[in-house]
């Protein structure tokens, strides 16, 4: 029968179901886990009912910190893909309530490391049986480890020391096997937790490891990113194109710390020149480049306080808007910053917001000069998103990866009172 009469039903495979079954008690585990998150908002939107709206807001928050935990602890126990997934929802602000996304943001790979005699494989593979003659030394120990790489320490024959971040060998494989777990859930869950909109993130997660698996388009994007003329605060570690392929990727060694590292032991004031560092950065590469970084972690960046800059070293997860798109949306966020009420029909129909009539555009001007001093012009920016997906309004996806990007930094400089600095950028920009 058709998908459309069976929303729930999950199609596999022969090869796909025996795979299911192998990992079954990761998945039962996880829709265990899952539908006790259900039950308990159904339990709570039935007691809370006839309470003050004061009252219903509090126990939800409650029950928000309490069903994170939940999900945090099923990510990290399942650990690979799905300390991915937790990590990639804190970069879904508009989705996601924010004790998800505290919750999430302490969440960091628990993935041991693979001895380096499985990775020689790898090499071999990409680079010839006799890769070892073009090091002097490689460390054996890698400096980091994620879901599908570790990146090890090396330095070239009569040149420097890099970084080389090499693909696990059955990095492929767990990614099918988590995929498949992931995408099942997210259909059978879909109507139980609508909130969440599971099929669209699960979507984007599953595009992103994609990505991800294939080096080729980290070094592309690299290249790019790198040609630009970033603020000089800001680079990025030299790529060695060469040396980079489908599995391994090679740039130069930069001393530092990860920003994850940085921000618990940095003295404030340096901390708080590093965020505001990071906002104009964020916004000269939407509103300027039309090239940004699309999942601001706080583990995607190396700070070097000895040069003082910032690195920015993950380059997976990059987007274009056209010259169109980003002119466009530089004038529509220039006038929800500057709360310029006149101008914000207009800015919205250049943007090609589907459905915005005059009565929406009443409500959402009434917004913007009603806003709170308190409100930073993220948060004015996430009002007005609420807003207009409670009146359905069909906004570009485009935008909206930009919201959640500019979302994510507002939580970010939040959590360390850093100022909210933003018209140097916008005036350089058109």
């Amino acid at each position: 029968m058709s998908d459309s009469n069976h929303p729930n039903e999950i199609i596999l495979s022969v090869e796909q179901a025996q795979t299911m079954w192998r990992d079954r008690r990761r998945y039962f585990k996880a829709l265990k886990t899952f539908l006790k998150i259900e039950n308990s908002y159904k339990r709570l939107h039935e007691k809370v009912a006839n309470l003050a709206p004061e009252d219903r807001q509090h126990l939800l928050c409650k029950l928000h910190r309490r069903n994170a935990q939940l999900l945090y602890q099923l990510c990290e126990t399942n650990g690979g893909m799905w300390i991915k997934c937790a990590q990639f929802l804190c970069s879904y602000p508009d989705i996601l309530p924010n004790e998800y996304i505290a919750q999430f943001q302490n969440l960091h790979s628990n993935s041991h490391s693979l001895p380096f005699l499985h990775l020689e494989v790898v090499l071999v593979e990409e680079w010839g049986a006799n890769w070892e003659h073009y090091f002097d030394w490689i460390e054996e120990e890698p400096v980091a480890t994620t879901a599908i790489a570790q990146i090890h320490k090396a330095k070239l024959v009569n040149g420097p020391e890099v970084a080389v971040k090499i693909q696990l060998p059955d990095a492929q494989r767990c990614y099918q096997q988590d995929a498949l777990q992931l995408k099942a859930l997210a259909k059978i869950l879909a109507s139980r937790l609508p909130q969440f909109n599971l099929p669209e993130i699960t979507n984007d997660l599953l595009y992103m490891t994609e990505q991800a698996l294939d080096f080729t388009h980290e070094k592309e994007n690299l290249e790019q990113f790198a040609q630009l003329p970033h603020m000089r605060q800001i680079s990025t570690p030299k790529l060695f194109a060469s040396w980079s392929t489908k599995r391994v990727l090679m740039t130069e060694w930069i001393a530092g710390e990860t920003f994850t590292h940085y921000i618990r032991s940095s003295e404030s004031d340096d901390l708080q020149q590093y965020l505001i560092t990071l906002q104009e950065s964020y916004l000269q590469q939407i509103t300027q480049f039309g090239f940004y970084h699309t999942h601001l972690q706080p583990h995607h960046f190396l700070v070097s306080a000895e040069r003082g800059i910032i690195y920015i070293l993950d380059c997976v997860t990059m987007s274009h808007l056209s010259t169109a798109q980003r002119v466009s949306y530089h004038r529509l966020l220039f006038t929800i910053f500057t709360q310029d009420c006149k101008n914000l029909g207009s800015a919205l129909n250049d943007a090609e917001f589907k459905d915005v009539n005059q009565e929406l555009i009443e409500k959402l001007t009434k917004i913007l000069s009603s806003n709170d001093e308190n409100n930073s012009p993220y948060q004015l920016l996430h009002l007005l998103l609420r807003e207009l997906n409670r009146h359905q309004v069909e906004v570009p996806e485009s935008f909206r990866a930009i919201a959640r990007v500019l979302l994510s930094l507002d939580s970010l400089i939040g959590q360390f009172n850093a100022p909210v600095v933003w018209q140097n950028v916008f005036s350089e920009a058109g």
